[in-house]
């Protein structure tokens, strides 16, 4: 009787398999963030008078104030409409607990966007 080739090219077929499973699990991509995001609200920030300033977030209760730069390039928004900064900084000094997210760049600090979920009802207390 002739043994049994299955068991053996199982093996082989583990083997082949082996190298390329330990390589792809040794060293997986490097992750890299472009983009932090705080979720806080109105009364957590502290806005500059006029842009280009700096925004200065507390992103949690006894966390470190961190300071975010807005330039010409930052979009600030109020629900899904771009707005000027202006009528975003009115918004947000009208009520201390307006929802609000900033996004900003890990790599300079560079505030990218402000968004805050206010609707008119929102607004109108």
């Amino acid at each position: 009787m002739k043994p049994d080739p299955r068991p053996l090219m199982l093996s082989l077929l583990l083997a082949a398999l082996l190298p390329a499973t330990a390589t792809a699990q040794s060293s997986p991509a490097p992750l890299h963030a472009l983009e932090q995001a705080i979720e806080t609200h109105s009364g957590a920030l502290l806005l500059p008078g006029s842009t280009p300033g700096t925004v200065t977030v507390t992103p949690c209760t006894g966390c470190r104030p961190l300071g975010v730069f807005a330039g010409a390039s930052t979009t600030w928004m109020l629900g899904e409409r771009a707005v000027s900064y202006e009528e975003l900084r009115r918004a947000l000094q009208s009520n201390s607990r307006l929802p609000v997210v900033l996004f900003y760049r890990s790599k300079d600090l560079a505030l990218t966007r402000l968004v805050s979920r206010a609707g008119a009802a929102e607004l109108s207390r």
